[in-house]
């Protein structure tokens, strides 16, 4: 099993596929495992390379502060153990924040960029109260799959809830079969707390995919205006109806958007256009 090393952290990474290398990095407290609805239908075009943040999954869990910074010198790690190079690289809300520190810090290392469902920090649009509670109610003495799925729920449209509640206890397996210590999760949360991109947005150079669903509870759509605003040469894409997870929720749909995205990259197609569009 590879494992590249950050300092003294070990990051646990995996390669599937061929093609131009993509680099996909992970939310807050999931693992590689989150990529089951994109890493089969991506590796048919490129080198996917899944790996697991510090403090999840099979990588290294230290007890001590984490940054964003050090996060993307982990993805950085990655990327050179790997021998791979510039990729393009995706990453999901936490997963967002990593990859646009990534681009602004180590910008030969990144050839576009997917942001999905994030923001640009702490001075982004916030939560919304009631996602905020029910993310941090504590467990008491509730069963921990249905105290797990209470928190899961806000990440999801309503709509997906009630049509797709197989799929909801399919993450709900995945994330209890490698749930985190309680310690790490935070140490990633904070990390997140103290996150600030806004005015460092201009200094990504690489092209640059926005995605966001509609009815994100959690990172509400208008961030990813704000980020449209502040990245260069950027594309905005809302998925109506759909949550936080909106790449679970219409795979089919993200994945050729990612797919077509990265293709007219690798073609040198310098324009995004059309800037801004709903699907």
């Amino acid at each position: 099993m590879p494992f590249a090393r950050s300092g003294e952290v070990r990051i646990y990474y995996e390669l599937r596929g061929k093609g131009t290398p993509l680099l996909l990095i992970e939310s807050w407290g999931y693992s590689s495992w989150m990529w089951f609805r994109q890493l089969e239908p991506l590796a048919r075009e490129h080198t996917c390379i899944v790996f697991d943040n510090r403090g999840v999954g099979l990588s290294d869990k230290p007890d001590e502060p984490y940054t964003i910074s050090m996060m993307a010198e982990d993805a950085a790690s990655v990327l050179e153990d790997s021998g791979l190079g510039e990729a393009h690289v995706l990453g999901v809300s936490l997963g967002g924040f990593i990859a646009q520190e990534l681009a602004i810090s180590r910008p030969e290392l990144v050839r576009s960029l997917v942001l999905v469902s994030t923001s640009c920090g702490i001075r982004g649009a916030p939560m919304p109260l009631e996602t905020f509670k029910v993310l941090n109610m504590p467990k008491g003495t509730m069963p921990l799959r249905d105290w797990l799925r209470m928190r899961l729920l806000p990440a999801f449209s309503e709509r997906f809830v009630a049509e797709e509640p197989g799929v909801v206890e399919r993450v709900l397996d995945f994330y209890i079969a490698n749930k985190p210590p309680t310690y790490s999760i935070w140490r990633q949360a904070q990390a997140a707390a103290s996150f600030d991109s806004l005015d460092r947005l201009d200094r990504i150079r690489a092209p640059t995919l926005i995605v966001a669903g509609s009815e994100d509870k959690v990172v509400p759509p208008e961030n990813a205006r704000m980020l449209l605003d502040g990245i260069p040469n950027s594309r905005l894409v809302i998925f109506k109806g759909c949550g936080h997870l909106l790449f679970i929720e219409r795979p089919g749909d993200f994945n050729k958007l990612v797919l077509d995205f990265l293709r007219s990259v690798d073609e040198g197609k310098p324009a995004l256009e059309p800037r801004y569009e709903e699907i």
